[in-house]
């Protein structure tokens, strides 16, 4: 942190489709209250995971913004 802004990221455990990666970048700059819920966003945007709309709220694309966002 720089000014109480994100300054660098180091991603220990990515997605396979690099989503992990890109959604990283895209909260450089932000503070951490406003990085929380775009990093979860962001990743959701950015996979390619094969969402399944039989299974409610387990498919790839929901779990990935409830694990990016733990502490």
């Amino acid at each position: 942190m720089v000014g109480g802004r994100i300054a660098a990221i180091r991603v220990i455990r990515g997605a396979p489709c690099a989503a992990t990666w890109r959604a990283a970048e895209s909260v450089l700059g932000l503070t951490a209250e406003e990085a929380v819920p775009r990093i979860g966003l962001s990743t959701q945007f950015h996979c390619y995971a094969k969402a399944n709309p039989n299974v409610f709220l387990t498919n790839p694309l929901h779990v990935a913004a409830r694990c990016t966002a733990r502490p």
